[in-house]
């Protein structure tokens, strides 16, 4: 466990270079575990998600590497189907390496997964991964702690993610996102015939991923109805010459937590981006509600950066898997504690996303929690001296924000989880003007 201390400071202007998605950088370093061709991945964030899943592939026989935001794979001489539990348990991203072993070795063996621990009882779920990859033939055994799949070919078929909802009238829930990946790389093993996924999570941690299938032969289709994915001319296990090269976008969580922090500082940030374009296309959700917080919301061709009127406008916000990623609630509950007025907010995709609260309490706010909804009334943070925990990334990062922002000090325990989500993230809020280091 790490501790931040954070010590009465104030935010200047500047500006910041955003580092690739991390949902996205992820699955792509997993499909590229299906390709028998060098991979190079432009813009690649630096946090522990890319060195784990590196880490995993070169113990599995493959080569990974690292270097100043750029990540180049080769996974030609993949050896090994067991994905290493002690690597595996520090992140949650290893787990979409379990369809592409399967496909490249027609068996895989796992234990178990780390991650914010924002599921049912603390955990992740992983029985509906099995699930989606049931569809294409494989099964799935337990033995000695251990859960071992097996799959004679990959079939054509069609699955409806709306299955794994929690709505039936709404496309949401925990589950939907990882569902709708696991198809997707699970259909890079199809030769013979079509997938059809029904209903899918299409955010761009998805459309980046087929965007990376596209670049590798295969014909894809989709609206928000289906996406339906042909196989390439050439199988994705033969050997190629070619190189595959693809730029990430920048990540959307980065860039959602530096605006809240120039909204409530004041103070002009302005966020360089890879792929703006695609960026604002993911983040409409969050951009329509910063406008009806009050806070507006520029870009150009490559930057982005907001503009804060006071005060803020009290809203009510459901959260669900197809509007503004649950990853992002933490950061708009904090924005509405300045509002004008009593705001509410109801979380559809994680039971367990409100950790944050109660420790944002200790320092001034005034958020009431019940189950799946918080109500958030105005009100001032303090500046007395203060301890705080992080129970999950996001948690971490919005802690991080209101304690930059009030004037007073603050400890932050569990800041450890900081480090699988941002690149440089103390370095950047030091030249930003944050006096902020790590105790432990």
């Amino acid at each position: 466990m790490r501790t931040l201390l954070v010590s009465p400071s104030r935010i200047t202007e500047g500006s910041i270079e955003i580092a690739g998605f991390k949902h996205a950088t992820t699955v792509i370093m997993a499909a590229s575990v299906a390709l028998k061709k060098d991979v190079v991945i432009n813009n690649a964030p630096d946090i522990l998600d890319t060195h784990i899943i590196s880490e995993i592939i070169n113990n599995l026989g493959g080569f990974s590497s690292y270097q100043e935001r750029l990540l180049k794979i080769n996974c030609s001489q993949l050896n090994n189907w067991y994905i290493p539990r002690k690597l595996a348990e520090k992140i949650h991203g290893a787990i979409y390496l379990i369809p592409v072993l399967l496909g490249r070795f027609k068996q895989v063996s796992f234990s178990s997964f780390g991650g914010c621990a924002i599921g049912e009882n603390g955990g992740r779920p992983i029985q509906h991964m099995l699930d989606v990859l049931s569809h294409f033939g494989a099964h799935f055994s337990f033995n000695d702690e251990k859960i071992v799949g097996r799959i004679k070919e990959f079939s054509p078929c069609t699955i409806d993610i709306m299955k794994f909802s929690d709505f039936t009238d709404d496309l949401t829930g925990p589950l939907v996102s990882g569902a709708t990946k696991t198809a997707i790389l699970a259909s890079m093993f199809v030769t013979q015939g079509v997938t059809n996924i029904l209903n899918p999570y299409l955010k761009p941690d998805v459309t980046e991923l087929l965007d990376f299938l596209k670049l590798n032969g295969f014909y894809i289709h989709y609206n928000k109805n289906k996406i339906v994915i042909f196989p390439p001319n050439i199988p994705v296990d033969m050997h190629s010459d070619r190189c595959v090269t693809m730029t990430l976008l920048s990540d959307l969580s980065e860039v959602i937590t530096y605006l809240t922090l120039s909204a409530l500082s004041g103070k002009k940030i302005v966020l360089h981006c890879k792929n703006l374009d695609r960026v604002v296309k993911g983040l409409q959700a969050e951009l329509n509600l910063f406008a009806r917080i009050g806070i507006c919301i520029n870009y150009n061709a490559s930057d982005i950066y907001a503009e804060t009127p006071h005060p803020l406008k009290a809203i009510d916000v459901v959260v669900n898997s197809m509007g503004i990623y649950s990853d992002h609630q933490p950061f708009f509950a904090l924005l509405l504690c300045h509002a004008d007025g009593k705001s509410s907010m109801e979380e559809r995709v994680w039971k367990n996303r409100f950790s944050y609260a109660h420790e944002l309490n200790k320092i001034g706010t005034a958020i009431a929690v019940c189950d799946r909804s918080i109500t958030i009334n105005p009100a001032r943070l303090h500046s007395v001296s203060q301890s705080l925990h992080a129970h999950d990334l996001r948690s971490a990062a919005v802690l991080l924000v209101a304690a930059i922002v009030r004037n007073g000090e603050t400890t932050i325990t569990g800041s450890e989880h900081l480090e699988r989500g941002y690149t440089h993230l103390i370095a950047n809020l030091s030249r930003l003007g944050a006096r902020v280091q790590y105790l432990l």
